[in-house]
Protein backbone atom coordinates (compact mmCIF):
# COMPACT_ATOMS: atom_id res chain seq x y z
CA UNK A 1 0.00 0.00 0.00
CA UNK A 2 2.78 2.41 0.88
CA UNK A 3 4.62 1.75 -2.36
CA UNK A 4 1.47 2.52 -4.37
CA UNK A 5 0.80 5.70 -2.38
CA UNK A 6 4.39 6.84 -3.00
CA UNK A 7 4.01 6.34 -6.73
CA UNK A 8 0.70 8.21 -6.81
CA UNK A 9 2.25 11.02 -4.75
CA UNK A 10 5.22 11.22 -7.11
CA UNK A 11 2.91 11.32 -10.13
CA UNK A 12 0.81 14.06 -8.54
CA UNK A 13 3.94 16.01 -7.64
CA UNK A 14 5.32 15.81 -11.17
CA UNK A 15 1.92 16.76 -12.61
CA UNK A 16 1.60 19.81 -10.36
CA UNK A 17 5.19 20.82 -11.14
CA UNK A 18 4.60 20.55 -14.90
CA UNK A 19 1.35 22.53 -14.57
CA UNK A 20 3.29 25.31 -12.84
CA UNK A 21 5.96 25.30 -15.54
CA UNK A 22 3.28 25.43 -18.26
CA UNK A 23 1.64 28.38 -16.48
CA UNK A 24 4.99 30.17 -16.27
CA UNK A 25 5.63 29.51 -19.96
CA UNK A 26 2.23 30.93 -20.92
CA UNK A 27 2.85 34.01 -18.76
CA UNK A 28 6.27 34.58 -20.34
CA UNK A 29 4.77 34.27 -23.85
CA UNK A 30 2.11 36.86 -22.91
CA UNK A 31 4.82 39.12 -21.49
CA UNK A 32 6.93 38.75 -24.63
CA UNK A 33 4.00 39.67 -26.85
CA UNK A 34 3.02 42.58 -24.63
CA UNK A 35 6.51 44.06 -24.52
CA UNK A 36 7.39 43.54 -28.20
CA UNK A 37 4.22 45.16 -29.57
CA UNK A 38 3.53 48.78 -28.80
CA UNK A 39 0.50 49.67 -26.74
CA UNK A 40 -2.25 50.10 -29.38
CA UNK A 41 -4.03 52.85 -27.44
CA UNK A 42 -0.86 54.91 -27.11
CA UNK A 43 0.08 54.37 -30.76
CA UNK A 44 -3.32 55.68 -31.89
CA UNK A 45 -3.10 58.69 -29.56
CA UNK A 46 0.38 59.60 -30.76
CA UNK A 47 -0.64 59.15 -34.40
CA UNK A 48 -3.69 61.42 -33.97
CA UNK A 49 -1.59 64.05 -32.19
CA UNK A 50 1.02 64.09 -34.96
CA UNK A 51 -1.43 64.63 -37.82
CA UNK A 52 -1.00 68.20 -39.11
CA UNK A 53 -4.02 70.47 -38.83
CA UNK A 54 -5.70 71.80 -41.95
CA UNK A 55 -6.42 75.52 -42.13
CA UNK A 56 -9.54 76.34 -40.14
CA UNK A 57 -9.58 72.99 -38.34
CA UNK A 58 -9.94 73.06 -34.57
CA UNK A 59 -7.08 71.48 -32.61
CA UNK A 60 -7.87 68.08 -31.09
CA UNK A 61 -8.56 67.93 -27.38
CA UNK A 62 -5.62 67.32 -25.08
CA UNK A 63 -4.26 63.80 -25.31
CA UNK A 64 -2.96 63.74 -21.73
CA UNK A 65 -6.04 62.08 -20.15
CA UNK A 66 -6.04 59.39 -22.82
CA UNK A 67 -2.30 58.81 -22.37
CA UNK A 68 -2.76 58.56 -18.60
CA UNK A 69 -5.60 56.06 -19.01
CA UNK A 70 -3.50 53.96 -21.41
CA UNK A 71 -0.59 53.94 -18.97
CA UNK A 72 -2.90 52.82 -16.13
CA UNK A 73 -4.24 49.97 -18.28
CA UNK A 74 -0.68 48.97 -19.20
CA UNK A 75 0.41 49.04 -15.55
CA UNK A 76 -2.58 46.82 -14.71
CA UNK A 77 -1.46 44.31 -17.35
CA UNK A 78 2.07 44.31 -15.93
CA UNK A 79 0.62 43.74 -12.45
CA UNK A 80 -1.40 40.76 -13.69
CA UNK A 81 1.71 39.33 -15.33
CA UNK A 82 3.59 39.68 -12.06
CA UNK A 83 0.76 37.97 -10.19
CA UNK A 84 0.74 35.14 -12.75
CA UNK A 85 4.48 34.60 -12.37
CA UNK A 86 4.16 34.46 -8.59
CA UNK A 87 1.28 31.96 -8.77
CA UNK A 88 3.11 29.80 -11.33
CA UNK A 89 6.24 29.77 -9.17
CA UNK A 90 4.26 28.77 -6.09
CA UNK A 91 2.50 25.97 -7.99
CA UNK A 92 5.82 24.63 -9.31
CA UNK A 93 7.35 24.81 -5.85
CA UNK A 94 4.44 22.90 -4.35
CA UNK A 95 4.77 20.25 -7.04
CA UNK A 96 8.45 19.75 -6.24
CA UNK A 97 7.65 19.63 -2.52
CA UNK A 98 4.92 17.04 -3.08
CA UNK A 99 7.21 14.92 -5.23
CA UNK A 100 10.07 15.03 -2.71
CA UNK A 101 7.75 14.25 0.17
CA UNK A 102 6.31 11.24 -1.67
CA UNK A 103 9.81 10.08 -2.59
CA UNK A 104 10.77 10.06 1.06
CA UNK A 105 13.39 12.75 0.80
CA UNK A 106 11.25 15.67 1.91
CA UNK A 107 12.59 18.84 3.34
CA UNK A 108 15.12 18.24 6.08
CA UNK A 109 13.64 18.65 9.48
CA UNK A 110 14.86 21.44 11.67
CA UNK A 111 17.78 20.55 13.91
CA UNK A 112 16.80 19.78 17.49
CA UNK A 113 16.81 22.83 19.67
CA UNK A 114 19.81 23.17 21.90
CA UNK A 115 19.17 23.64 25.57
CA UNK A 116 21.83 25.31 27.60
CA UNK A 117 22.06 24.42 31.23
CA UNK A 118 24.56 27.18 31.86
CA UNK A 119 25.54 30.44 30.27
CA UNK A 120 27.97 30.19 27.35
CA UNK A 121 31.58 30.60 28.39
CA UNK A 122 31.09 29.48 31.99
CA UNK A 123 32.41 26.15 33.10
CA UNK A 124 32.12 24.10 36.28
CA UNK A 125 35.64 22.71 35.93
CA UNK A 126 38.32 24.52 37.89
CA UNK A 127 41.41 25.79 36.18
CA UNK A 128 42.46 28.50 33.82
CA UNK A 129 40.01 29.40 31.08
CA UNK A 130 42.70 30.13 28.52
CA UNK A 131 46.39 29.46 28.48
CA UNK A 132 47.20 32.64 26.55
CA UNK A 133 46.71 34.99 29.53
CA UNK A 134 48.92 32.96 31.91
CA UNK A 135 52.19 33.39 30.03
Amino acid sequence: MTRHADQVGRFCGITVFIAGIVLLTVIFVFAFRMFTHPVPELAAIIHNASVPLKPGQAPPPSALPAIGAAIVVYAGKVGLLLLGVIVGSIISSRGISLYLHAAGSGHPSAPPSLTLTEAPGKSDTPGPKSSAGNQ
